[in-house]
């Protein structure tokens, strides 16, 4: 029987196992927000705690490129949280917020191989040989140009995508 021409009673509906696993991925998606609010209040209280020790010990900067790492991680984590709650309220998995992570975590990185070759390395991070961490920073710088060129063609298909859908 043709589907436009089948009474209401015989539509398809969504099985209860269907249901049953649309609840289980909401619940367990859910959780993981709890989850990453959590860590990002515990990493954004301990990088409040950090400022204010740096406000104490005023003249030292080595911290100031810590406490950059930091809110970089703190960013990272919020741009996943608003992935997760996107996809809790539409139901879609959307691929530029993870691109933007993306971004960000090679931002984050560049920062680290900078202030770790300028000499300023700490107990936690040696300083690596200058050669490893030019390479490594022009693999850095290439992995941004295509993260960005991804998230602009991202952006652009969405765009002739909405205007194909308006006519």
């Amino acid at each position: 029987m043709d589907p436009k021409t089948r009474p209401d009673s015989e539509t398809v509906r969504p099985s209860a196992i269907t249901k049953l696993f649309e609840q289980i991925e909401h619940a367990i998606s859910v959780t993981i927000g709890a989850i990453l609010i959590f860590a990002t209040l515990l990493v954004l209280s301990s990088t409040a705690a950090q400022i204010w020790s740096a406000i104490r010990e005023w003249p030292e900067t080595g911290r100031v490129f810590e406490m950059v790492d930091k809110l970089l991680f703190v960013l990272m984590l919020v741009e996943i949280l608003h992935t997760v709650r996107a996809s809790i309220t539409s139901m879609h998995l959307a691929v530029e917020p993870f691109l933007i992570v993306g971004l960000i975590a090679t931002v984050r990185r560049i920062l680290v191989v900078t202030l770790q070759s300028s000499g300023m390395a700490t107990d936690d991070h040696p300083a690596p040989p200058f050669d490893h961490s030019m390479i490594e920073l022009g693999v850095l710088a290439l992995l941004t140009l295509v993260l960005m060129s991804s998230i602009y063609i991202s952006r652009r298909s969405q765009a002739v995508t909405h205007a194909a859908v308006a006519e």
